[in-house]
């Protein structure tokens, strides 16, 4: 490569010249013989000269070359790093806004602190900016709905209410217009205790009267009767019940009897399924103004949606 390098250099040179570096290099045997009367010290010399002043001339050629190449890596690691400082800067951006509006938000607190019942907070409160104050306001009226959904729960903590009863209860703790009563339906969940269901004086007058809302009896051909949900119904909430008063047989035994209604309660419908159950039975015995009863309680264990047929699960038939 150095050889040819050399030969290209020299092509605008004289003949002597070319005949001088190409002497010096000796390419080949056959070029070094035909070259080899002009290998005198002069003409040594002469070709080293001119081999000198080629790698200098070549040595400048790639330190220019060198420097632009520098400099145009320069200008990329400058653009990387303008590039990658930007998604920094957008971060450190963000984070800031996101502590201006929470430092705002605890200013709102201690100015306006968050109740069940009050009203809403103005803007003349803080001295921010609108962003800021947006924030900080939708982050209070979260907190309200939050404390609302807490206490709708602790009100109805078996069963979902209905929106007819949802928004009694509303109307009768005084909360404003702003109140999602939607959105309290949407995020109701259970949240009492299994051991004191039956201390929940809603449950105790569904168990009375069996008026369990949210289900319909449907008669299929060949299938006979089935229970069937009409709205949803979600994990661990009562969907229903299998209550009986207890009575004595002719053997000394007890049994368990319900002739206190007329028609038929819909948790004596429920069929059993292997593999499709969607409610477990939970024995709850009632002491009911000094009457002894045995209360079996039918708690969803999957979401139960609309028109979903209300299964128990085969292995408690012929146990209830």
């Amino acid at each position: 490569m150095a050889r040819r390098i050399h030969e290209t250099a020299t092509k605008d040179m004289p003949s002597s010249s070319k005949t001088l570096v190409a002497s010096y290099l000796t390419h080949t045997n056959a070029t070094a013989e035909q070259h080899y009367r002009y290998k005198t010290t002069e003409n040594i010399l002469e070709g080293n000269k001119t081999l000198i002043a080629l790698a200098a001339a070549t040595s400048s050629s790639e330190e220019s070359s060198s420097a632009a190449l520098g400099e145009g890596n320069n200008c990329d690691s400058s653009r990387e790093s303008a590039s990658s400082s930007s998604p920094n800067r957008k971060t450190r951006s963000g984070t800031a806004a996101k502590s201006k509006s929470e430092s705002a938000f605890d200013i709102l607190q201690k100015k306006f602190p968050v109740t069940i019942a009050g009203s809403k907070p103005h803007r003349s409160l803080l001295e921010v900016d609108d962003v800021s104050w947006r924030k900080a306001y939708d982050c209070w009226l979260h907190g309200q709905q939050k404390l609302r959904q807490e206490y709708v729960r602790s009100k109805f903590p078996w069963r979902q209410p209905s929106t007819k009863s949802l928004q009694k209860l509303i109307k009768n703790q005084g909360w404003d217009g702003t109140t999602n009563t939607m959105q309290l339906l949407r995020r109701w969940i259970p949240s009492g205790s299994g051991e004191n269901i039956m201390d929940c004086t809603a449950i105790q007058k569904l168990e009375k009267n069996q008026r369990w809302k949210g289900l319909r009896t449907q008669q299929s051909e060949g299938q006979g009767t089935s229970v069937m949900a009409k709205r949803k119904f979600r994990v661990g909430e009562v969907v229903c019940d299998y209550h009986a008063a207890v009575v004595t047989v002719s053997d000394g035994k007890e049994d368990s009897r319900c002739d206190c209604h007329t028609k038929q309660p819909p948790g004596k419908l429920i069929k059993y399924s292997e593999n499709n159950s969607n409610v477990t039975p939970k024995h709850c015995p009632l002491v009911l103004n000094g009457e002894k009863m045995h209360v079996t309680l039918f708690l969803a264990t999957k979401i139960i949606s609309p028109d979903e047929e209300v299964l128990l699960p085969l292995s408690f038939k012929g146990t209830l």
